[in-house]
């Protein structure tokens, strides 16, 4: 201990010098009598009261076993149990108590103790620690201001903690119609996400919309249909006129048998397809013969599983082939608006669709492209294809099979809800209209957690750097030449 950097006469000491430290006594629940006035203490507090006591004059107790290194002072007549233990000034003229109290929180006596199932702390641990001593004038100066910066900092703290919970109350009640969804979950972004997906395909998001523009379902052939009668009949074939192309195309839907399907509800004017009835294409990629050896640092992005994410391509690790290569690969070229979708791995189900202005692009084995003709918007595809219901349906295909991974024709058969291109906008619009919100809950969420890390921090630092200016000598000088 360096002693030229304190000033006063101050002796290096150890804890045994002065200090006697002694076990307290069990005391199970079963005898303790509540109905008396003095406090028991385990090892970190106040456990209970009795009749009688331990310890008559004021002590610290200390967590010996659990709560091992914790360090309380008590004032009054006190019952210590068998997992702690209690002190005795040998000399009081010598030590203070309360400047012995601020002394072992100094020590941090917690991060002294052995680890294992039950934490423990040995009195030679505390024994051998040395301070630096002052005159107990000095001692009494520095508990008082000891006393008076952390009475102030315990105001700071907790004025700093109510305006933490009202930043947080803020943020939940911005939520608030997604409360109930969510209070039980471990992931709010994905179960907001889910919850959103649902109003979606439920038609929720869209109610007003079909409400003013029933004109645009006059040629999507299915109002004669309610819910009641296709539970009832086997609904082969739907005519739908798309005009997406300046042409009057009359284009064939095929439906599918909802009467032995659980399928959840969807508008009257809607109707149950499936993947292959509104596609052109569907086909993943290869591994180039020579694996990771043949990708090149620049060229060709060639997209792996963990590249595709719902909603998105995260392309920070994106690996590359050659120009050649991907020519050679030329029926797994990925096109602007193909829909990608894992069909094996831990990330089977993930899907996204491809952005309208990206390059040349090719997949692996991996991932499959489902090219979509013009009856549907591909990312109206995409996130049924992340639903809660269609990743249900995955898992269970899986169950079914002693090989890992989606085949060509699980993917055709998965069932899709299927509505106007002009209705599948708009519900793609409210999608980022709502994602766009959950985004920023999300930076306000995370803009409170990193606060709340940064001020636990601080309140953390504050009171060690307090205590070490207190026993290093500068404290009370400081303030005495002010």
């Amino acid at each position: 201990m360096n002693l030229s950097s304190v000033t006063g006469e101050w002796k290096l000491k150890r804890i045994r010098d002065d200090v006697e430290i002694l076990y307290g006594k069990g005391l199970p629940t079963s005898k303790r009598n509540s109905t008396g006035g003095i406090l028991v203490y385990g090892s970190n507090g106040i456990i209970g009261k009795h009749t009688e006591f331990l310890v008559e004059e004021p002590t610290i107790v200390i967590g010996r076993k659990g709560s091992a290194g914790a360090v309380t002072l008590t004032k009054e007549k006190c019952y210590p149990i068998d997992t702690t233990y209690y002190v005795k000034i040998r000399n009081s003229s010598k030590l203070e108590l309360e400047f012995l109290y601020y002394l072992l929180l100094n020590f941090n006596l917690s991060k002294k103790a052995q680890t294992g199932p039950v934490p423990g702390l040995h009195r030679d641990q505390i024994y051998d620690l040395e301070y630096l001593q002052p005159s107990m004038a000095m001692q009494i100066k520095i508990v008082q201001k000891l006393d008076y910066l952390f009475t102030d900092f315990e105001e700071k703290k907790r004025r700093i903690m109510e305006l933490q919970n009202i930043k947080i109350a803020s943020l939940i009640s911005t939520t608030n119609s997604f409360k109930q969804r969510l209070q039980k979950s471990t992931n709010l972004e994905y179960q907001l996400r889910q919850f959103i997906i649902s109003l979606a395909y439920s038609g929720d998001l869209t109610v007003d919309y079909r409400a003013k523009n029933l004109h645009l379902f006059s040629s999507f052939v299915t109002s004669e249909y309610t819910h009641e009668t296709r539970d009832k009949e086997r609904i082969d074939e739907w005519t739908i006129s798309t005009d997406t192309t300046n042409e009057n195309k009359e284009q064939s839907i095929t439906g599918i048998d909802v009467q032995h399907i659980d399928l959840p509800k969807i508008p009257r004017q809607w109707l149950w397809t499936n993947i292959g009835s509104i596609s052109n294409f569907i086909g993943s990629g290869i591994t180039p013969l020579g694996g990771k050896s043949v990708y090149v640092d620049g060229g060709i992005p060639f997209i792996r599983s963990q590249n595709v994410y719902p909603g998105e391509l995260r392309l920070d690790d994106v690996s590359y082939i050659t120009p050649q290569m991907h020519s050679r690969m030329s029926r797994t070229h990925v096109m602007p608006l193909d829909v990608l979708l894992n069909i094996t791995g831990a990330s089977i189900g993930r899907c996204t669709s491809v952005p309208p202005a990206f390059g040349p692009a090719n997949v692996n084995q991996h991932v499959c492209i489902i090219r979509t003709n013009n009856m549907i918007n591909p990312e109206f595809l995409s996130w049924w294809l992340n639903s809660s219901f269609i990743q249900k349906k995955i898992s269970n295909i899986q169950r079914g099979q002693t090989r890992e991974g989606l085949n060509y024709s699980h993917i055709r058969s998965l069932p899709l809800p299927l509505t106007t291109v002009e209705e599948q906008n708009e519900i793609i619009a409210k999608f980022k209209e709502k994602f766009s919100l959950m985004e920023s809950i999300k930076r306000r969420l995370n803009s409170i957690v990193n606060l709340h890390k940064k001020t636990s921090i601080y309140l953390e630092y504050v009171p060690r750097a307090i205590l070490d200016r207190a026993f290093s000598g500068k404290l009370v000088n400081k303030i005495e030449h002010c």
